[in-house]
């Protein structure tokens, strides 16, 4: 996968050092006789062309700069390790920090992960995150571009040029950074990418509950599906998607639910412990932190995970069944390749009093 982003991919604003302007004009004069034949020869505007390079705070457009540098015969790829800062607006008081060509990494994708969940993007492309304690987001965005807004009560403004990268990369519209197709775009990059978004889901509408599962739950039925195809890349055990109740206060609706089960919570544990090596902890489950990590010993402990072998055992005996027309106990044992009799016998014994199995002939079971 490729991951970096360069200069002329993004559309914006740019600048370079006062030195470095300078051995510009020098290289101009020396290759033109004089700026104006410069800017005349290269057909860009003077009176542009002369503030940019005169002023140490003026910003220009990359288009223009690259026609500058190639005039010189510098190479893109050259000239574009020269910015020092991009503006996503001509009028936006400080840009940002940033250098070329620009490292698109999982912390990155995570900037914008959040969106689907307490995310909102307004009719004029601003992207903005709700949350009651917005600091890891802000902790964030200040290692990824050096400084960050400060939150609007519990409102920070996701940067611009981070949704802008963002979409590049994931080859979607800024409207669609809310939909199913932001989970889909991600299917086929790297697994610590894929494990960044479904962090961030679980921080924004994750509910950790006593049991162990990881709950999500969502109004939209097509991006809880989409999350749990993306458990499915993971490799993480969950339950189907399903339909529940919600009782709101502005009455009852509905939401779709999916778990992700001790087994699942089992990997997720691994991944999550190589992004807080990896990452720190804003590569982690940030306020949830501490909640995930008590209901992991209840996920990893001993009953659960027995429990969770026991589901697949009952799924693959009934599985067994439906295909049979009967078959005695033994046979089962073997077909699901469990070593324990007793421990089939008691599941066939239990579907059986629940009406689900019958006993066909001594010994013989099959679907009720």
């Amino acid at each position: 996968m490729k991951d970096i982003i360069h200069a002329w991919e993004i559309p914006g604003f740019i600048n370079v050092s006062k030195e470095t302007k300078g051995m510009i004009k020098h290289l101009l004069l020396k290759k033109y006789r004089s700026c104006r034949k410069a800017f005349r020869a290269l057909k860009l505007p003077e009176r542009a062309a002369y503030e940019f390079l005169g002023k140490s705070t003026s910003f220009t457009r990359p288009t223009k700069f690259f026609i500058l540098t190639s005039g010189l015969g510098i190479s893109h790829e050259n000239a574009e390790t020269w910015i020092e800062e991009f503006k996503d607006f001509s009028r936006q008081r400080k840009g940002y920090r940033v250098n070329f060509p620009f490292a698109y990494t999982p912390l990155v994708l995570r900037s914008v992960a959040h969106t689907p969940g307490d995310g909102y993007v307004g009719s004029g492309g601003q992207v903005r995150w709700i949350q009651k304690e917005p600091k890891f987001m802000v902790q964030l965005l200040r290692k990824l571009l050096r400084r960050s807004r400060r939150p609007s009560k519990s409102q920070i403004s996701i940067p611009r040029f981070l949704v802008k990268i963002n979409c590049l990369k994931l080859q979607i519209t800024l409207s669609e950074l809310r939909s199913w197709r932001f989970v889909d775009a991600i299917m086929g990059f790297p697994r610590r990418y894929r494990v960044q978004a479904l962090l961030a889901l679980i921080v924004d509408e994750g509910n950790i509950d006593t049991k162990g599962n990881i709950s999500i739950r969502m109004k939209e039925k097509d991006l809880v599906e989409a999350y749990a195809k993306l458990c499915d890349s993971l490799d993480y055990d969950r339950s189907d998607v399903r339909k529940i109740p919600n009782n709101g206060t502005f009455g009852r609706s509905y939401l779709w639910k999916s778990l992700i089960r001790a087994n699942g919570i089992r990997k997720l544990y691994k991944d999550y412990a190589d992004a807080l090596a990896t990452f720190g902890r804003i590569g982690g489950l940030w306020n949830k932190d501490q909640k995930f990590m008590e209901r992991c010993r209840t996920a990893l402990s001993e009953k659960a995970i027995k429990d969770a072998g026991g589901r697949e055992m009952t799924k693959a005996i009934l599985k067994l069944l439906s295909e049979h027309d009967a078959l005695n106990v033994y046979q089962i044992r073997n077909l699901v390749g469990s070593s324990s009799y007793g421990r089939v016998y008691e599941k066939v014994k239990y579907w059986r009093k629940m009406g689900v199995l019958k006993r066909t002939d001594h010994g013989r079971y099959a679907l009720a």
